[in-house]
């Protein structure tokens, strides 16, 4: 009777012992690397939709805003009721929601008011000191760890602003470089494209869009650490997503309203019907963007730190330049290019030791291991 017993469990070890032996083994997983892959993504909708924007120059930036966040608010309404959840959340969160809603919306209506003064490339390099300030205050307020490979990146990551944000407006090398490398931007074979010549802004409009960049850079750090913290808090992204809309919309309407007494205005509603639909045709696709980037960063932040996500963010200077050159008509410099490789490498650097840093932790190597471990 126990030889028998023995015989039948023997079998079902073998059979067991088997089928874990021929089970397919997965080499490969998508999980590592979802966070960076959304936040390339949210670095290609923040550039269309700022390209958008720039695309309807009758509109003021609160008019773009108010257009967003009406809907933002509609769409995360509906998503808020379908999930069930309270409008303004738990108790407990509504005061770093409210801190989430306030940035972000002022990051959004910054950033429309910062397309009126400079272009696209250029809003999106400056945009990238984010990613220190993310990196600050993600170690003061987060805990995150700055490792090796991240400061490397920083470091790139700096260097790649400085010779992208140099153009004329700061540095005055462009016309130095053509000079000595013999370049002439207007002789290019497209010659039905309008070049448009970056030193031709005035000091005033020059200074105002980097100080209003600079501060939705600013106002995007703390949306980053904060939607970071309610992820971790499990916070649901609808309602997280909802408080930008329930602040910004408020604000936007205020803002035109101020614009439109004080006669500063660019929305003229005697203009031909055909070209206000126009704008208005741009705005809302803008507007669809702008709700997509939100929803886009939650999920993001769901998978990786905000440090990683906002250096993620800096291919957007790549994603900028393409576009605009297609879209707009605006060139890119040398320098600019050069910025650009170095941005992307920094984030080549950090996203490929991230993908093999399963395989490289379970190698037998001491060497590896140590630099594993250091960065």
């Amino acid at each position: 009777m126990d030889n028998k017993y023995r015989k039948e469990n023997s079998k079902i070890y073998h059979a067991v012992s088997l089928n874990e032996s021929e089970a397919p083994k997965k080499e490969f997983c998508l999980r590592p690397i979802i966070g960076y892959l959304l936040g390339l993504l949210y670095a290609l909708s923040v550039c269309l939709m700022n390209i958008f924007v720039k695309m309807a120059p009758g509109l003021d930036a609160s008019n773009h805003s108010t257009i967003a966040y009406f809907i933002q608010l509609i769409v995360m309404l509906i998503l808020v009721k379908y999930h069930h959840q309270p409008i303004f959340g738990p108790k407990s969160q509504r005061g770093l929601l409210t801190l989430r809603g306030a940035a972000g919306s002022a990051t959004i209506i910054l950033g429309f008011f910062s397309v009126r003064y400079l272009d696209i490339g250029d809003i999106e390099t400056l945009s990238n000191s984010a990613v220190i300030m993310t990196a600050i205050l993600s170690r003061i307020f987060l805990n995150e760890k700055l490792t090796v490979s991240h400061i490397v990146a920083l470091i790139l990551t700096i260097t790649g602003v400085f010779f992208i944000v140099r153009p004329p407006f700061l540095f005055g090398l462009e016309k130095e470089m053509e000079q000595m490398l013999q370049i002439n931007l207007t002789e290019t074979n497209h010659t039905n494209l309008e070049i448009k010549d970056h030193s031709n802004r005035s000091l005033f409009e020059t200074l105002m869009g980097v100080g209003i960049v600079l501060a939705s850079a600013l106002c995007f750090s703390i949306t980053q650490v904060s939607v970071r913290k309610l992820c971790l808090l499990k916070a649901h992204f609808a309602v997280a997503t909802l408080y930008p809309a329930l602040i910004g919309l408020p604000v936007s309407i205020l803002i035109s309203v101020i614009l439109k007494i004080t006669n500063q205005s660019k929305l003229d509603l005697n203009e031909d019907r055909n070209v206000l639909l126009i704008n208005l045709a741009y705005s809302v696709c803008g507007g669809i963007f702008a709700t997509a980037c939100n929803l886009i960063l939650n999920y993001a932040l769901k998978y990786e730190d905000a440090t990683k996500i906002a250096m993620v963010k800096t291919f957007g200077v790549l994603f900028s330049f393409i576009l605009q050159y297609f879209l707009l008509d605006i060139t890119v410099d040398l320098l600019g290019i050069i910025g650009a490789v170095i941005i992307v490498t920094s984030i080549l650097f950090v996203l490929t030791l991230k993908i093999f840093d399963a395989k490289l932790t379970k190698s037998r190597n001491c060497f590896i291991r140590f630099l594993i471990g250091k960065f």
